[in-house]
């Protein structure tokens, strides 16, 4: 709504373009009020490109370990569908954690963080974090060590992701301009 307050400062009027017969250069898409052009035209199809986006650059088994490590997230651990999978998680960075006893020990920290939450939740005053940044900040490294690695892990996963696209995106730079 933002853009409406400044087209109305601007004294701009916020309307729907017109409709025209035969159009080639924008969608001809009938609204009925500029809010639901708009979201048709423009906000719709960026959500279904950006879905598209992520299911095209993640693979299936990528998308299954966000799946995993998601459900450490306490708002996710208080959900009652949510079941945090030790022993995928296991699996996938058996190499990160080598002590013997990790299985057990895994399995117990996500019963302690589950239960942490499940008391906190039932105090009122108490907000419990939603996104990774927040579950980060509130996991004692000292109680649940496992538990802070992988969310941890789960924190870098985008930002591999992105650090190897643009390794890409400047080697083609670079061989642009050794070609040229």
């Amino acid at each position: 709504m933002s853009a409406c307050k400044t087209m109305d400062e601007v004294g701009v009027a916020v309307t729907v373009p017109r409709l025209a017969a035969k159009q080639i250069h924008r969608q001809n898409t009938d609204a009925s009020t500029p809010h639901e052009y708009y979201w048709r035209v423009i906000y719709v199809p960026l959500v279904d490109s950006t879905a598209l986006d992520l299911r095209t650059r993640f693979d299936e088994s990528t998308m299954s370990l966000l799946a995993k490590l998601r459900d450490l997230i306490p708002c996710n651990v208080l959900r009652r569908d949510a079941v945090v999978d030790a022993d995928g998680l296991l699996e996938m960075y058996s190499g990160v954690f080598t002590y013997s006893g990790i299985h057990f020990k895994l399995r117990a920290e996500v019963d302690l963080w589950k239960q942490k939450w499940l008391l906190a939740n039932a105090d009122d005053n108490f907000a419990v974090p939603a996104t990774c940044a927040e579950a980060l900040q509130s996991c004692e490294k000292d109680c649940f060590p496992t538990v802070y690695n992988l969310i941890v892990i789960l924190l870098s996963l985008s930002v591999s992701t992105a650090t190897a696209e643009r390794s890409f995106s400047t080697l083609r730079r670079v061989k642009t301009w050794i070609r040229s």
